[in-house]
């Protein structure tokens, strides 16, 4: 897949894409169709470091700063 740039992106665009991007996450309806969906969306690595993210985001909800993570 090519480069892309977001930030060349209007904004009315970007919140369109946005704003469809959690319409479709939302609509799904149980953990095998979610999991289908990244499956398609994602590969591994994207998958993996999405994940990892995530579990940096609950770690912050929890109270650890950065640096303690």
């Amino acid at each position: 897949m090519a480069r892309f740039n977001h930030y060349k992106l209007p904004i009315k665009e970007k919140q369109k894409l946005l704003d469809e991007f959690y319409l479709m996450v939302n609509c799904l309806k149980d953990k095998k169709e979610i999991e289908n969906f990244f499956k398609d969306l994602l590969n591994e690595g994207e998958a993996i470091m999405l994940a990892r993210r995530i579990q940096v985001a609950k770690k912050l909800l929890k109270g650890l700063t950065f640096e303690e993570i």
